[in-house]
């Protein structure tokens, strides 16, 4: 399966803070020293740098609904296969982002002294808010496996993935969630409507950006999330992921 994510658009934007300098007056020929320095890597595989912010990579691992029969044979249903999960990892990018933003009620643009019905943004503004939002075309498949469910009898496409999120620089210990062994990512669960999608061309905003699992009516599915800091080095940032190769397997499900 390739080119998993090649299609694959998010409604999110990508907030990040960059380094400044002041303006000089324009007849001062010379630049300010500043106070201090700070090193970037050199093969940074992009062109931003904050230092209140940082990037950081989420890696989850999602079931994909399909028809079974459509496993059989990869190679002939590929193009099939590849928007149904992509439309997982394209929702998934959406309630992280959901989860991660911080939210407002609304605006009193009236100025009589409420937020009315028609005033009102976010109802959802005490759900989560880390001052952070996934990037605009971070998608990253890692895996992909075809799990034997032993109990129906039937295959199951598995996918894991990552995508990069721009973050305040102490997130991950604001983060809900426990640390892993080596305390180099923080484990935390996101919610979401269970078997959710979402077509990269049609989003249902209003709908995702009012997410709150404690209102939501249907049925949940609990997705267990690794963040970590951003350390790799070379992958083109704001670009659809290249062409991937990955390893398909056949396992029985745990």
């Amino acid at each position: 399966m390739r080119n998993l994510s090649h299609h694959l658009i998010l409604w999110t934007c990508c907030f990040f803070l960059f380094a400044c300098q002041e303006d000089q007056p324009s007849n001062s020929s010379q630049v300010a020293e500043p106070s201090s320095y700070e090193g970037v890597l050199p093969a940074k595989a992009d062109n931003y740098y904050s230092n209140v912010a940082s990037e950081f990579e989420m890696t989850t691992k999602l079931k994909v609904e399909i028809d079974p029969s459509l496993l059989e044979d990869q190679n002939a249903n590929q193009e099939t296969i590849q928007l149904k999960a992509q439309s997982r990892m394209t929702a998934f990018g959406l309630y992280l982002t959901t989860y991660l933003t911080d939210k407002f009620r609304g605006i009193d643009s009236n100025n009589n002294g409420t937020i009315e019905e028609s005033e009102i943004f976010f109802r959802n503004d005490g759900y989560g808010g880390f001052h952070a939002m996934a990037r605009n075309y971070s998608a990253s498949l890692g895996k992909t496996e075809i799990v034997e469910n032993v109990d129906t009898k039937t295959k199951e496409l598995w996918i894991e993935f990552s995508f990069d999120v721009a973050g305040p620089k102490d997130m991950l210990d604001n983060l809900p969630g426990n640390w892993n062994e080596d305390q180099s990512a923080k484990i935390f669960d996101l919610q979401m409507p269970k078997g959710v999608t979402s077509s990269p061309e049609f989003i249902n905003r209003k709908e995702i950006r009012n997410f709150d699992p404690k209102s939501y009516q249907g049925e949940l599915e609990t997705v267990q999330v690794s963040a970590k800091l951003e350390k790799k080095i070379g992958r083109p940032a704001h670009t659809r992921s290249a062409a991937l190769t990955t390893s398909v397997t056949t396992r029985q499900a745990d």
